[in-house]
């Protein structure tokens, strides 16, 4: 029961800090993942998913290190403020989330925040409203592909646990 718990609080965890950006969600997704599949000697995990899964969560961080980073920095140079709007933002739409049961106007207020507060914060930073726009930009990127991605991985290790491979 206990490791169970444990299983389960490793993914939940590592689902929401796909959205903080600095940290390693799909990581811990993953290794909630393989306790499941040997603390637990359960069968419902072939050798080769679990193998898969970790060939994409070594990829993600590979993505997540060089590839999202440049990525972003084609579309605008951003700063540190930029990086802590978006996940300032997305800690907030996540708040809103869990508030509110409207699931339309969750995702527009997780797509939304992240660059509403990317804005705001490179705005302090450089005191023009263009520049904040472009820079913002250029983070909200960062954030977007990265977060997706974290988040794929993440909801595929929940749904092989919750549901096993059938």
């Amino acid at each position: 029961m206990g490791t169970l718990i444990a299983v389960y609080a490793l993914i939940v965890l590592g689902l929401l800090l796909c959205f903080f950006g600095r940290f390693p969600g799909q990581i811990l997704a993953y290794a909630g993942l393989l306790v499941a599949a040997f603390a637990l000697k359960n069968h419902l995990y072939p050798t080769w998913i679990l193998i898969v899964c970790g060939v994409l969560v070594i990829a993600s961080i590979i993505i997540n290190k060089i590839t999202a980073p440049k990525l972003a920095a084609k579309v605008h140079e951003f700063g540190k403020p930029g990086k802590l709007g978006t996940i300032v933002g997305s800690i907030l739409s996540l708040f809103l989330i869990a508030s509110i049961s409207n699931a339309i106007v969750a995702i527009i207020c997780f797509l939304l925040f992240p660059y509403i507060f990317a804005f705001l914060f490179e705005f302090v930073s450089q005191k023009n409203a263009v520049v904040a726009l472009k820079r913002a930009i250029g983070a909200y990127t960062l954030f977007l592909t990265t977060t997706l991605i974290n988040v794929a991985i993440s909801a595929f290790c929940f749904a092989e646990v919750v549901y096993g491979w059938i």
